[in-house]
């Protein structure tokens, strides 16, 4: 395995205490390094018997691993958990765990050097490939995540928060103390479930706060129609542009009393009565649209609108 990996291992998570009760000794982010880095060697030599030795020692101890892990490094001791179980004959629990890897990491694909190109393994990794990632489920049979102050749950790497995990694959789920960043408890859990003491049951709202909850202030905003404001204005410039032409109406006036010929007289005449019939079909258009305008609302007030 390639150094940078390996100290990528160590960075990532830093020594907690020993919280495993059914551990012998915790599994350290070196150890957990060195036994990839093993492995990375034997599958490059094609020594499957090595590989497989290690990839035991790893799988057996995950539950016991003291530091946090991040997804990134979590796909790849998926992927060689899937491998030492296809290389011991175990090709249901191989598919589990590739699926997992590939719910990290789904663009991943294997170095020549490492999977000849020929290789079964190749088929078996793309098969899962296209089924992973489907939809999590609950994990909790109805109950609530329970997360103690201080504390922050990590499945694969990824924060949890709500309880809901992928059926059909295994999970590591991690509690980290967030004060110094140490495990403090492990799980390797199957499928869609999750141990009894993450679970409890959904506080309810007390008689005091619900009776609070009614004397909150609530902002209520009302939605303007849309035509509203149009309305308005073409009320207004109607009202307007009556009023207009009725003041013009006295200029045509004036200028029809001092008509000297019949034709002047008519003319002024027909402009005259034109501008006043205009001016009151005006504002009373305009007065209409205002009063449209006026009962147009969204929400609450006046409405416009009528039974059929």
């Amino acid at each position: 395995m390639k150094t940078t990996f390996l100290t990528s291992i160590v960075v990532l998570g830093s020594i907690g205490v020993d919280a495993h009760a059914a551990c012998e000794a915790p599994y350290a982010a070196e150890s957990l390094g060195s036994d990839l880095g093993t492995m990375s060697e034997a599958l490059r030599a094609s020594d499957r018997d090595v590989f497989k030795r290690a990839g035991k020692t790893m799988t057996d101890n995950l539950p016991c691993v003291d530091s946090p892990l991040a997804p990134v490094v979590l796909a790849n001791v998926y992927r060689y958990a899937g491998l030492s179980a296809y290389f011991s004959g175990d090709s249901k629990r191989a598919d589990e765990w590739f699926r997992t890897s590939l719910e990290l990491d789904s663009s991943f694909d294997w170095d020549v050097k490492e999977v000849p190109v020929n290789d079964p393994i190749r088929s078996v990794f793309t098969a899962q490939r296209e089924i992973a990632g489907v939809e999590k489920q609950d994990a909790a049979l109805g109950l609530a995540l329970v997360i103690e102050d201080g504390f922050r749950l990590i499945a694969d790497g990824r924060t949890l928060t709500e309880p809901r995990l992928t059926p059909g694959r295994p999970h590591l789920i991690q509690r980290i103390n967030t004060a110094d960043n140490t495990v403090d408890k492990v799980w390797l859990v199957e499928g869609a479930s999750l141990p009894q003491e993450l679970l409890g049951q959904k506080e309810a709202v007390s008689s005091e706060a619900a009776s609070q909850a009614s004397f909150d202030v609530q902002k209520i905003e009302r939605s303007r129609p849309p035509m509203k404001t149009p309305t308005l204005i073409l009320g207004g410039l109607s009202v307007a542009g009556g009023v207009g032409m009725y003041v013009l109406s006295f200029q045509t006036s004036k200028q029809f009393e001092k008509a000297t010929t019949t034709s002047q007289l008519e003319s002024k005449r027909a402009l005259t009565n034109g501008l006043v019939i205009g001016a009151g079909g005006a504002v009373v258009l305009g007065s209409g649209l205002t009063y449209l305008g006026v009962m147009l609302d969204g929400g609450t007030g006046l409405r416009f609108g009528g039974s059929f």
